[in-house]
């Protein structure tokens, strides 16, 4: 018996429920979608739930390094909402998957979570260097992984007859956002200044 995980790669069961991690099915290099559709690995569908995927890796790992914090709780509840993108994806085109859908409800959100960590924040008057603590670097890391895969969402919709839901776009807009704002805050946390992106030895004349 065959399921799929929300990326919609095949999982076989072993017939006493335990999954069973190699398939065979991708060998020759096709993927199984949501709905019992295929499509080649190099599709433009593939690449963004596997971009997905990765900034799905990246959260994963800043919560692993995350015990205790403000922001421990809410990296786990993206990483739902990422598996929950990631599930659309896959099933686009299918409009019996029932897969659950990101609405603008996350958005609003993720704009509260922003306002929220930006008023313990100094305002910002330059642009800064990514970096910061080692955690709050992270963060920034998954800025650029999110503006990747909101570039492979915006790359899909462009080409698929299918269109992708305003509300994937605006989602993935906003996260980088709350990612940008959350290295910042980390970095404060971590007692880490930031670097002005000019720095002692900025250009211009």
């Amino acid at each position: 018996m065959n399921s799929k995980n929300s990326t919609g790669c095949y999982f076989a069961s072993d017939g006493i429920g335990r999954l069973k991690i190699y398939t065979k099915v991708g060998d020759r290099g096709r993927t199984g979608l949501l709905g019992g559709r295929t499509c080649g690995k190099e599709s433009l569908q593939i690449e963004a739930i596997g971009t997905v995927d990765e900034l799905n890796c990246q959260v994963g790992r800043m919560t692993s390094s995350l015990k205790q914090g403000p922001l421990r709780e809410s990296l786990i509840q993206i990483q739902r909402w990422l598996f929950e993108f990631g599930a659309e994806l896959a099933a686009l085109g299918d409009q019996a998957s029932g897969a659950e859908r990101i609405s603008d409800e996350e958005v609003t959100l993720l704009e509260r979570w922003i306002d929220g960590l930006e008023a313990d924040l100094t305002p910002l008057r330059t642009f800064i260097l990514p970096g910061g603590s080692l955690r709050g670097a992270e963060f920034h890391m998954a800025r650029a992984i999110c503006r990747r895969a909101e570039r492979r969402v915006v790359e899909l919709a462009l080409a698929e007859s299918t269109p992708v839901r305003g509300e994937l776009l605006r989602f993935l807009n906003r996260l980088s956002d709350w990612f940008f704002v959350g290295a910042r805050f980390q970095s404060q946390a971590d007692g880490e200044t930031e670097i002005p992106w000019m720095g002692d030895h900025g250009g211009g004349s």
